[in-house]
């Protein structure tokens, strides 16, 4: 019983500077990279749609089904430790969901207040980086939780 309880010791203390340390050098590099895009290239006129919010619909839903996964996980693993030795670990799982739903509601009210803005060139390239900001932010969250997904180690099996 020691080995696993080390073992899930071990995977709690991975999951916590990763998830963090993760996101905090994603968001940044988004960030750089979504200025330079939108420098760079001029605004696409027809960006953002009804697609675009279906595409965030879609990826928000997969992510917060991996989300459910590793909190179901965790479950599992609190029951093998015998206490719940995950808390922060869900609370950045809960503050990562709850940033998508958020994504999505910006990107529902992006779309919706889209066609009130006038047709001026930095007024509609500032909607399209909105777009891509919650785009960008929602696939680093979903590579974030996917790589917490992949640190997770299997539980020992009981003899």
């Amino acid at each position: 019983m020691r080995s696993s309880c080390s073992d899930v010791i071990e995977t709690v203390m991975v999951l916590r500077t990763g998830i963090s340390r993760m996101c905090a050098v994603s968001e940044i590099l988004t960030i750089h990279v979504i200025v330079a895009a939108l420098v760079r290239f001029p605004p696409a006129k027809n960006f953002v749609n009804y697609e675009y919010l279906g595409f965030m619909s879609v990826l928000v839903t997969i992510t917060l089904a991996s989300a459910a996964n590793i909190h179901i996980e965790l479950n599992r693993y609190d029951e093998a430790l015998g206490k719940s030795a995950f808390e922060r670990s869900r609370a950045d799982l809960r503050h990562s969901a709850m940033a998508l739903i958020a994504a999505l509601c910006v990107a529902l009210v992006t779309v919706f207040t889209k066609g009130l803005i006038p047709e001026v060139a930095a007024r509609q390239a500032a909607v399209n980086g909105l777009a891509l900001i919650t785009i960008a932010f929602s696939i680093v969250t979903k590579v974030d939780l996917t790589l917490a997904a992949f640190r997770l180690t299997p539980l020992p099996k009981k003899l």
